[in-house]
């Protein structure tokens, strides 16, 4: 499952786009600032960064179950987020910046802590229901 979503992941955000020269934004949160005056393209863009890797850190805890470690989270999101920046950066398409790379890492690290609270608060109410 998680293989099939991150083939749409580099389908949305590489293979689709048009192809242009290379660009850079690599001053961070340069279209924090700009979403923060008003850009609603940026922050709908802001928004989807932290959205499209939250499935990813969701799964990584179950996955790796008791060994899981939050710091796996911000590997693989930052892991991600850099394999889609250098695709874009050989294939010429989209933007390579710094934002999406903190905005990926952060939706990888959301879905695990997402994950890890629901685990601990459903081990808690079976722990209740069996006194």
């Amino acid at each position: 499952i998680i293989f099939l979503y991150l083939t749409q992941v580099f389908a949305t955000t590489v293979f689709t786009r048009d192809y242009t020269e290379q660009r850079f934004a690599l001053t961070p949160f340069w279209s924090w600032r700009l979403a923060m005056q008003g850009d609603t393209g940026l922050k709908e863009e802001i928004i989807l960064n932290f959205l499209m890797l939250i499935p990813v850190g969701i799964f990584l805890p179950i996955v790796f179950s008791k060994r899981f470690k939050l710091r796996y989270g911000i590997l693989l999101g930052l892991f991600i987020s850099i394999t889609i920046e250098i695709c874009q950066f050989i294939w010429k398409c989209g933007l390579v910046e710094t934002d999406d790379l903190i905005g990926n890492t952060c939706g990888c690290v959301i879905g695990c802590i997402m994950t890890v609270v629901f685990q601990k608060i459903y081990i808690k109410i079976q722990s209740l229901t069996k006194s």
